[in-house]
């Protein structure tokens, strides 16, 4: 089986975005609502919201990629030049990248005075989530990553029986009872 036929759907993708999105959003309404009033409220926002965009898409992806948003969609970045595991670079790059990539929007609304260009990378990302054979993003093709689905949890098998038989000399010795050394083998001490 290889990658593609695991590839996470768009749906699922843009519902992970979306859950990711609205927990930082809640966070820095919060963190706003806290300092507001302040003369620094506007500056601190600002820096602390791509800061902490970074943060939580690199934990996520430090930590078996649980982030919430796609632990909710049961879907897994995986790296396409090192194996499934991510390299440091890429748990870092790959937050990164998506933030200057979502702020390039935000740059050619600006000067372009065209707000409907702020929207310009989710458009262009849907359109390479709908037609790329990978089903990349470009902050995926710049990190070479993809998106699969998680494979779905296995129920622990517990063998039916003790593991240790009388006579299995691959565990070496039958086991002794702990009392057994102190009373010895008439059961007297």
């Amino acid at each position: 089986m290889t990658v593609r036929t695991h590839l996470a759907s768009m749906e699922r993708r843009v519902i992970a975005f979306a859950v990711d999105f609205l927990i930082l959003l809640a966070v820095v309404l919060v963190l706003t609502l806290a300092i507001e009033g302040q003369s620094y409220a506007a500056t601190i926002t600002m820096m602390v919201a791509p800061l902490l965009f970074v943060a939580y898409h690199w934990a996520g992806l430090s930590n078996r990629n649980y982030a919430i948003g796609r632990v909710i969609t049961s879907i897994t970045v995986i790296s396409l030049k090192s194996g499934p595991e991510l390299s440091a670079l890429q748990r870092i790059a790959r937050p990164s990248i998506r933030l200057l990539w979502l702020l390039t929007g935000g740059l050619a609304a600006a000067f372009a005075r065209q707000p409907m260009f702020l929207f310009l990378p989710l458009v262009i990302d849907t359109v390479l989530l709908s037609f790329h054979p990978l089903r990349q993003t470009v902050t995926d093709m710049v990190c070479s990553t993809t998106v699969v689905n998680s494979p779905p949890l296995q129920p622990h098998r517990a063998p039916a029986g003790p593991m240790f038989s009388q006579d299995d000399a691959e565990f070496g010795p039958k086991p002794r009872k702990h009392f057994s050394s102190l009373v010895g083998p008439s059961g007297r001490r």
